[in-house]
């Protein structure tokens, strides 16, 4: 029996050895579920749920009909004399389909595909590891082995080129899906045709657009014509408004034990809360360290949740982390 250019046993013998390091991570996941059904059984079927979500389903769907279509076109084309089709729906399943759940950071990392693409063809060093030392040891360059990896770096390329449009789609639709979801929870004055019509298919700028979205309010729906985020003689605002001050440090202080090292929620930025400092106060402390000094945020609502604090921070760094002292 053949699969495209293969028999059944090359198929199915290749997708099991070239992918053996993800088989062995699927085996240990499913050890761990089946486990947590005789410990935990109500957590595990609610695990479960949260993964088959609507947002889940409907992606795979997408793409197993955008890749379907893409594999019968290229049916037309020399593209299954060049590659074998294990290593086509290999790379497909075991690679990109797993990178388009976190395919979000599009959004705000620059280097996302890049990143991809470094890793997968990192994983060939994995894949040929044996071959290429005994090459080198024995000092016989074999052209079979260099076709095989030209041939696998290549369609890592192909299918890059291929796959990377449809992550980018997916998630502007998934980014106008949250502004229009913050719109109707907040009852927003918004017209979703109008954001449309200004950002279209922007990714970067509907993000930033989404994190304006999340912190306005209907009473002043105008500052979103503002800056998110602006520091200026010393004062910190946000849509226009005054919500702290800052002050530059040269290092950073010795804190006491009440303190949190923190992560910003996308970038991983990191910077410190001091809880112990300003006691009695309604200021929240927040240390940002950066390549040429620390600035101290000075930020009022100290006993509400700041859901803008990651938000400054990853803009403090995009904004003032190549600055010098003098420049500021």
């Amino acid at each position: 029996m053949m699969i495209m250019n293969e028999t059944a046993y090359e198929f199915f013998s290749n997708i099991m050895f070239s992918n053996a390091d993800k088989w062995i991570i699927f085996a240990i996941f499913l050890i761990v579920i089946l486990l947590g059904f005789i410990i935990a059984r109500d957590s595990t079927i609610a695990f479960i749920k949260s993964l088959f979500n609507k947002f889940f389903i409907s992606i795979t769907v997408l793409f197993m009909l955008y890749i379907g279509l893409v594999l019968y076109i290229l049916s037309y084309t020399p593209f299954y004399a060049i590659f074998r089709f294990s290593d086509i729906i290999g790379l497909i399943i075991f690679d990109f389909f797993l990178c388009l759940f976190e395919s979000f950071k599009l959004s705000y990392d620059n280097e996302y595909t890049f990143r991809i693409t470094n890793k997968l063809l990192k994983s060939l060093i994995f894949v040929y590891a044996l071959d290429i030392c005994r090459m080198i040891e024995f000092l016989n360059i074999d052209m079979g082995l260099l076709y095989a990896i030209s041939s696998d770096i290549a369609l890592i390329i192909i299918l890059g080129i291929i796959i990377f449009p449809f992550m980018y789609l997916v998630f502007v639709v998934n980014e106008y899906y949250q502004i229009n979801s913050f719109i109707r929870i907040k009852d927003l004055k918004v017209d979703m045709k109008s954001v449309f019509a200004e950002y279209k298919f922007d990714l970067k700028r509907l993000f930033e657009y989404k994190k304006k979205i999340e912190k306005v309010e209907n009473e002043n729906i105008d500052s979103m014509e503002l800056d998110l985020f602006k520091l200026e003689n010393n004062k910190i605002y946000k849509l226009g408004e005054e919500v702290g001050s800052y002050v530059i440090c040269k290092n950073l202080p010795s804190f006491d034990q009440n303190i949190s090292n923190c992560k910003t929620k996308y970038k991983k930025f990191q910077y410190i809360v001091n809880y112990d400092e300003g006691e009695g106060d309604e200021l929240n402390y927040v240390y940002v360290p950066l390549d040429n000094f620390v600035l101290k945020l000075c930020l009022k609502n100290k006993t509400q949740p700041l859901n803008y604090q990651s938000d400054l921070v990853e803009f403090i760094h995009e904004k003032l982390n190549n600055y010098a002292v003098k420049d500021l």
